[in-house]
């Protein structure tokens, strides 16, 4: 990424600004329609040792990637769920257009589209702006103790689960996450994922 930066910027200077002269060696840059745009404004950057991240590829394979807004195109709503320097959990579920059974998976780490098929994420957190030295998310665990809360060890412990549609549903497919235990027919004989399992108080020592 350090060379595809410093080969934009010599392209900058050598064009003039000028896009239709452009190096389209794509062992080099690949050039997307705002990366041209900045070109042509004379825009010039510097690689951002802080933008390299862990992120999820495919399933258990982690990869490196520079996460910045400049140089990804189309994330999304992915900057509000892993601002920098912020740590997340999402449940991925399988999104509308795939054509692979259903599948789901926890992940704390920026997920690839393709991580699971055209994948939709549920996350712990959102945050409400781009990350900055005194961020606070938008909805955090902080929040009152609600029906589904166990007490282990004298202190309360919460829970969110995603509860999708059930099997042998005749109706459309669906998500929906919840911090209160769900009734079964809330999602169609629904299947429910949790972020966290717990012993139960009366197996505890």
């Amino acid at each position: 990424m350090r060379r595809t930066i410093e080969f934009y910027n010599q392209e900058v200077v050598r064009t003039s600004g000028n896009d239709q002269d452009i190096n389209n060696d794509n062992k080099k840059i690949s050039w997307s329609c705002n990366i041209k745009k900045d070109l042509r404004q004379g825009k010039q950057y510097a690689f951002d040792a802080d933008a390299v991240v862990t992120a999820m590829y495919r399933p258990f394979t982690k990869q490196k990637m520079y996460f910045n807004r400049r140089w990804n195109e189309r994330v999304y709503q992915i900057p509000k769920l892993f601002p920098m320097a912020e740590r997340n959990l999402v449940i991925i579920a399988t999104g509308r257009g795939s054509q692979l059974p259903f599948s789901t998976m926890l992940s704390q780490e920026i997920p690839d589209l393709e991580m699971i098929s055209k994948g939709q994420c549920f996350p712990e957190k959102v945050f409400a702006q781009p990350a900055t030295s005194n961020q606070q998310p938008a909805t955090s665990n902080q929040q009152p103790a609600t029906s589904n809360s166990v007490h282990q060890n004298g202190r309360i412990v919460k829970n969110r689960l995603i509860c999708v549609t059930g099997l042998g549903n005749k109706g459309d497919f669906s998500v929906l996450m919840v911090d209160v235990i769900p009734d079964i027919q809330l999602q169609m004989n629904g299947q429910c994922f949790p972020l966290y399992l717990y012993q139960p108080v009366e197996e505890q020592a």
